[in-house]
C-alpha cells in the first residue's frame, strides 16, 4: 500500500498578543533580510509551546505540523481558539493512514513523497507571501521518518531550504530534539537550546541563547514557564515605579480568619491570605538588595489603606525615610505616620511619626514592642502587623538572646489576631534554622538568571517567578509557577 505524506499548515494570525518570548528572538525574526532560527530541546521541554508562541505574535507566519494534527494541537493548547487560528486549523491527522475523502476536505495541505517534492511545496505555499514566518515542527520527523532518502541527498536538502527563505527574506524556524552540534547548528542564524533541569526538589526551565547571529544577547539564559501551556519567559528583575503614582483600591479580607497579602496570586498560594496569629518568615537571599519589596510593598500599602496599624524594625540598609518613600504616591503619607510606630537604633526625628529607641535590654525591648501592639489594637480597627528585620537585632543583642526572644515571640503571637513578618539574610543560618522550624510559613527569595525567585519552605512550594504591572499607577505583583 502506497501512504501519502500529508503535512498540515497552519497560518499565523500576525496579531502580537500577550505571549513573550526573549527581545533577542523579537529582534532577530524581525530582521529585514530573513532569520534562520534553530528551537532545539528534548522531548517535554516545551518547543511547540514556543513555537506556537512565535505563530501568534508574527504577521505572515506559517506553521507545518509534522508531529501532531491541528485538532490534537487544539485539544493540547485551547487557547489557540482565543486567536483566530480557527480558519486557518486542518481538522485531520496528519499521518499518512487516511481516507482520500478525507484529504479532500483539508482547507490547506501539502502532500510529499521525497525531498524534491517537499521542497517544491514550501516554494509553492510561499510564493505569494510578503517577508514571512515558516515554522517546521518537527524538523526531525520530517528528515528521518518522511523524506526517506539518501543521507547525502538530506545534506543537501538544509542548506537549500535555508538559501531558499534567505532568497525571499523569509524567517525560517526550526524545531528539532536533536541537541548535538551539526552541520544545521553551522547553518542556522540562530540557535536556542530549551531545558527542563531540577535544581534541588524545584524544577526550573531554562532557554539558552546558544547563538543569535546579529542580535546583542542581553543574557545567554533566561528562566521561563509553560503555566496554563502558554510560554513566558522571565527577563532581569528590575523594580521600576511609576512615574505617576496613584493609590491601589484596597483588597478586603477574604473572610474571619485571613489578612489578604495585597497579592492575589499570594493569596492563592496561601489558600487565602495571611493567617491572624500567623508569624511569616522570609528568607532574602544575598544578591537579592531590596527587591524583596515587589512582595513585601503591596500588603503594607493595603493593610495601611485598610487603616490598620503597624510596628515596624527595619531591615539593615533601610532607614525610616527611605521607608515611607516606598509607600509614598500608593498611600496618604501623612495619615499613614499616625498609623505606624518604628522601633530604631537611632531617631530619625520624622515629624508627626512616633519612634522608639531600641533599648539595651531585649527583654525590654520586646515588652515595648507587645504594649504598642496593644495601643494600636485600641486605636485602628483590625489587625496590627509587626514588621521585623532581624539583622539589627541580630548587631544590637547577644545572638542567643535574640533567639530565645524570638522563639517565645513566636508562641506567643499564635494565641492572637494579628500578623507578624519577619527578614533575615539567608547568611544569618542561626536565625534562619531557629525560627524555620517553628513559624506558620517560611518564605524564601532568590534570583535563577537574573530573574526573582520566590518559593515556600514551609509549606513547600514549587518555585514562582515573581513579576509585576505598573501601568495602572501602582505595582501589581505577579506570581507565575514554574511548571
Amino acid at each position: 500500500m502506497n501512504f501519502k505524506r500529508v503535512l498540515t499548515v497552519i497560518k499565523g494570525v500576525g496579531k502580537i498578543l500577550d505571549y513573550n518570548h526573549p527581545t533577542e528572538i523579537k529582534k532577530a525574526l524581525s530582521s529585514p533580510i530573513g532569520f534562520t532560527l534553530l528551537i532545539k530541546g528534548q522531548a517535554g521541554t516545551g518547543k511547540t509551546t514556543l513555537a506556537l508562541a512565535l505563530l501568534i505574535n508574527t504577521i505572515n507566519a506559517i506553521y507545518l505540523t509534522s508531529r501532531l494534527s491541528p485538532s490534537s494541537l487544539i485539544k493540547q493548547f485551547p487557547w489557540l481558539k482565543d486567536h483566530n487560528c480557527d480558519d486557518a486549523l486542518i481538522d485531520a491527522s496528519n499521518f499518512g493512514f487516511i481516507d482520500e475523502t478525507i484529504i479532500a476536505k483539508f482547507k490547506k495541505k501539502i502532500v510529499f513523497h521525497n525531498a524534491p517534492e517537499f521542497l517544491l511545496k514550501i516554494v509553492e505555499i510561499t510564493e505569494k507571501m510578503e517577508h514571512g514566518t515558516i515554522i517546521i515542527d518537527s524538523w526531525d520527523a520530517i528528515i528521518e521518518k518522511d523524506l526517506k532518502e539518501p543521507k547525502e541527498i538530506l545534506q543537501k536538502v538544509e542548506p537549500f531550504l535555508m538559501e531558499l527563505v534567505r532568497q525571499k527574506n523569509y524567517n525560517l524556524v526550526l524545531v528539532t530534539e536533536d541537541k548535538t552540534h551539526d552541520y544545521l547548528d553551522y547553518l542556522a542564524d540562530g540557535v536556542v537550546i530549551l531545558e527542563d533541569r531540577r535544581v534541588g526538589m524545584h524544577r526550573v526551565r531554562t532557554i539558552e541563547m546558544k547563538k543569535i547571529r546579529g542580535v546583542k544577547c542581553s543574557q545567554p539564559e533566561y528562566v521561563f514557564s509553560l503555566n496554563n501551556g502558554r510560554f513566558q519567559y522571565f527577563p532581569r528583575f528590575n523594580l521600576i515605579y511609576p512615574s505617576i503614582m496613584i493609590k491601589p483600591p484596597p483588597i478586603p479580607d477574604p473572610n474571619i480568619e485571613f489578612v489578604s497579602t495585597g497579592i492575589e496570586d499570594f493569596d492563592n498560594l496561601l489558600g487565602g491570605g495571611f493567617k491572624k496569629g500567623s508569624w511569616n518568615f522570609f528568607e532574602i537571599s544575598h544578591n537579592i538588595g531590596q527587591n524583596y519589596f515587589a512582595i513585601l510593598q503591596p500588603f503594607l500599602i493595603n493593610h495601611l489603606n485598610l487603616n490598620r496599624g503597624v510596628i515596624c524594625i527595619l531591615p539593615e540598609g533601610l532607614s525610616f525615610k527611605g521607608f515611607l518613600n516606598y509607600l509614598d504616591g500608593f498611600t496618604n503619607k501623612e495619615e499613614i505616620k499616625k498609623q505606624i510606630i518604628n522601633f530604631t537604633i537611632q531617631e530619625e526625628k520624622i515629624e508627626g511619626v512616633e519612634e522608639i529607641v531600641l533599648d539595651d535590654d531585649i527583654d525590654k525591648t520586646f515588652s515595648n514592642l507587645r504594649n504598642m501592639q496593644a495601643k494600636l489594637e485600641k486605636t485602628f480597627p483590625g489587625p496590627v502587623l509587626t514588621f521585623i528585620g532581624t539583622d539589627n537585632l541580630a548587631h544590637l543583642y547577644d545572638l542567643n538572646e535574640l533567639k530565645k526572644n524570638l522563639s517565645k515571640e513566636v508562641a506567643l503571637r499564635k494565641t492572637e489576631k494579628n500578623v507578624t513578618i519577619t527578614l533575615a539574610s539567608e547568611k544569618q543560618n542561626q536565625i534562619v534554622r531557629t525560627l524555620g522550624h517553628m513559624v506558620t510559613n517560611h518564605w524564601k527569595l532568590e534570583t535563577y538568571d537574573k530573574c526573582l525567585i520566590f518559593y515556600g519552605i514551609q509549606p513547600e512550594t514549587e518555585l514562582h517567578a515573581v513579576t509585576y504591572d505598573a501601568t495602572e499607577g501602582y505595582i501589581s505583583t505577579n506570581l507565575t509557577e514554574i511548571v
